[in-house]
């Protein structure tokens, strides 16, 4: 089921990134395997869009662009894969209008009760990212800031691989975590009050080792 719903983000904490020595361009290890794809040349997968206040959504020339008047909104998508295998999740995606220190979100496992998220503020060419984990009564956030740049549309990157979680912007990794709160149910962007934001691509992709073969002496 696919629908809006309205979200609240409470507050900010911030903390600095982790040094990891893991490369976006190690995708080339692995062989990638097709869950979800979008690429938004048509509604084929069936995005509850909407021409009703307060969200308007349409898909045009190749982008979803959602625009939201006075309340947040959130387009979620049922995905469902199994999220014990390794995997990636890969969208792009540029703010047209609004205050850009406003938050915009990745989301998954989301519920009117809880739901885990990753946030970004694109503001003075720069992008944050805010991890917000609303599973225990606190809300655990770390914000980290990336170059990015406003005049294209900015690439966001979470990958598993065994048992952690990477999160790039760019292609530039910016913080690693344990893979073992990720809940997969439901999947999609919260947008803040009374701004425009543009969607390229958004897909989903199971990642298997490639195995080595052996050289003969």
């Amino acid at each position: 089921m696919k629908y809006f719903v309205f979200f609240q983000f409470w507050f900010l904490l911030l903390f600095k990134v982790a040094n990891s020595q893991t490369n976006y361009t190690d995708i080339k290890e692995f062989e990638v395997i097709p869950v979800f794809s979008e690429e938004f040349n048509n509604n084929t997968n069936k995005w509850n869009l909407s021409d009703l206040y307060p969200v308007y959504s349409k898909i045009e020339n190749s982008r979803l662009i959602i625009r939201t008047e006075d309340f947040p909104n959130i387009l979620l998508h049922n995905i469902r894969f199994n999220p014990d295998k390794d995997f990636q999740i890969e969208f792009s995606m540029k703010q047209l209008q609004g205050d850009s220190t406003q938050l915009a979100s990745f989301v998954y496992g989301f519920s009117n009760e809880n739901g885990n998220g990753y946030g970004f503020i694109t503001a003075e060419r720069n992008v944050v990212l805010s991890v917000i984990k609303r599973k225990t009564p606190e809300i655990q956030q770390k914000t980290f800031v990336e170059k990015s740049y406003n005049e294209i549309f900015n690439k966001f990157t979470v990958r598993k691989i065994k048992n952690k979680l990477y999160f790039y912007i760019n292609e530039v990794l910016v913080f690693t975590e344990s893979s073992s709160d990720f809940d997969t149910s439901m999947m999609g962007w919260y947008i803040p009050a009374n701004v425009v934001f543009a969607f390229d691509y958004f897909n989903v992709v199971y990642l298997k080792p490639v195995k080595k073969t052996k050289s003969k002496d």
